[in-house]
């Protein structure tokens, strides 16, 4: 009987994966059909997730639902071309959560072509600007009236423990573009429209982050458009990458991290070479094949070469 690989994904996406416009899932693909295996796409629904359980197949999740020693997910590793295999968990306990960054592996000329090449890709030559500088910039994320389990604060904690480090800073909110708020959410941002230097601006990410001192928040991946304008991040929330950002665990922590955020000495160029070049599969590059089976590997599906 022919072993399958058998892709889930929501509608959209699985008619995205079969009719071969999914780059990274194409190649997965061929990774398997080279060792044998059928790919089949399956849907996410209750009866999908029991079959994928229980029978001897491999399966792929697009983003998220694996469950099992024979599941993964796939996800774009924060910034695309650039993706990821993942064990099932959460992202801030996957495999980038655990890894070590060690800058001295991390050398040779290709470090700041590949950060010039990612900063054209991502960052608009002529975007717009606000007169407002030099302050404090809180991307916003969702259910904001409560502090979940992987987060050490809630946004109003977080808002007001750099009220109380950077007292002089404007503080800028900035709601996130995919989040529908309740009006629990929209009560706590009134509230901390009410504190000293807190207002909210409604523009875009990159002009926000490009005149901020630097950025405070939860685990938003705007961080790494942070990275892209050399501005550092303080984090407020467990992440897997928290690796070069001061990450607020308790009170007693914040100052240190507020004078690490202050100091501007992250290493943001080799840093985004680790995690996206080093860690992740670029479906643009010749090596991605190789590097997802580092992946793979990783996660436990040790696939011969």
């Amino acid at each position: 009987m022919q072993k399958h690989l058998i892709f889930h994904a929501a509608p959209e996406m699985r008619s995205h994966i079969e009719d071969g416009l999914h780059g990274f899932a194409n190649m997965i693909s061929q990774i398997f059909a080279a060792r044998g295996y059928g790919t089949r796409v399956a849907g996410i629904g209750r009866a999908d997730l029991w079959r994928a359980k229980l029978d001897n197949n491999l399966h792929i999740f697009d983003m998220a639902g694996a469950q099992g020693r024979r599941a993964l997910n796939m996800r774009p590793s924060v910034l695309q071309p650039f993706w990821a295999v993942e064990r099932p968990n959460s992202r801030y306990q996957g495999r980038m959560a655990h890894k070590l960054f060690d800058p001295s592996t991390v050398g040779g000329g290709l470090v700041t072509p590949f950060f010039e090449e990612m900063q054209k890709l991502y960052l608009s030559p002529n975007g717009p600007d606000i007169a407002l500088r030099d302050y404090v910039l809180v991307p916003l994320q969702g259910q904001l009236g409560k502090q979940r389990p992987w987060q050490y604060a809630s946004a109003q904690g977080m808002v007001e423990t750099i009220l109380a480090q950077d007292p002089k800073r404007k503080i800028v909110l900035k709601p996130h573009p995919k989040e529908s708020y309740s009006a629990e959410d929209k009560a706590v941002i009134s509230h901390l429209l009410q504190l000293p230097n807190v207002q909210l601006l409604e523009l875009p990410i990159e002009a926000l982050i490009a005149n901020c001192a630097y950025i405070v928040t939860q685990n938003s991946t705007a961080v790494f458009e942070g990275i892209l304008q050399r501005k550092p991040s303080i984090l407020f929330a467990k992440s897997d990458f928290h690796h070069i950002f001061p990450t607020i665990k308790s009170a007693s922590e914040a100052p240190a991290a507020f004078a690490q955020v202050e100091a501007k000495n992250m290493l943001f160029m080799k840093y985004l070479y680790w995690y996206l070049r080093m860690n992740a599969a670029d479906i643009r590059q010749a090596n991605a094949p190789a590097k997802t089976l580092e992946m793979l590997a990783e996660a436990g599906w040790n696939m011969e070469l």
